[in-house]
C-alpha cells in the first residue's frame, strides 16, 4: 500500500472516530402527555441510575410575549458531578386561545460517558436517555413531531 493511501485512511479513521466520540445522542419525539402544562413548568432534574440529581434548573416566570412563551434554565451540576451542565428551553407559540406548537429542548454535557439517565419537569420523569461516548445528550420533544 502506497504511504499517501495509508495515511488518507488513518485520517479518514481519526475524523471518524471524532465525530462519533463528540456528537451527542440525539432524541426527537413528540412531547409526552405528562408535558400537558408546559407553559407552567419551573423545574428541570436529571437524574442518574440511582435517583442522584446530576443536574438542575430553574425556569424563570418571565419570557411571555403577545403570541408566544419562551423561557431558559441553566442546568448546572449538582455535589454529584459538579462539572455537568446543561441548558433547558420551552418555546410555546400562541393561537386562537391554545398553543399552535409546543417545544421542550434539553441539551447536556460533561456527563458519565454512555450512562443512563431520566429527564424530569416538576417531579414528572419525561424521558430516559444515554449519553453519548463523549458525555452529551440532546433531547427535543415537540407538538410538531406528534402530528402525522
Amino acid at each position: 500500500m502506497k504511504a499517501g493511501f495509508k495515511f488518507l485512511l488513518v485520517m479518514s479513521a481519526l475524523i471518524i472516530a471524532a465525530v462519533v466520540y463528540s456528537n451527542p445522542q440525539k432524541i426527537r419525539q413528540a412531547l409526552p402527555p405528562g408535558l400537558n402544562h408546559l407553559s407552567e413548568a419551573r423545574l428541570v432534574e436529571v437524574k442518574d441510575a440511582d435517583g442522584k440529581v446530576i443536574l438542575t434548573g430553574h425556569f424563570p416566570a418571565t419570557g411571555d410575549h403577545k403570541n408566544e412563551i419562551e423561557r431558559t434554565a441553566t442546568l448546572a451540576g449538582t455535589g454529584v458531578d459538579p462539572d455537568a451542565k446543561g441548558k433547558a428551553e420551552i418555546e410555546l407559540v400562541k393561537k386562537d386561545g391554545g398553543f399552535a406548537k409546543e417545544e421542550l429542548e434539553i441539551t447536556v454535557e460533561r456527563l458519565a460517558p454512555s450512562a443512563g439517565f431520566r429527564l424530569y419537569v416538576d417531579g414528572n420523569e419525561v424521558s430516559a436517555f444515554t449519553t453519548s461516548r463523549g458525555g452529551k445528550a440532546s433531547l427535543k420533544f415537540s407538538s410538531r413531531y406528534g402530528k402525522k
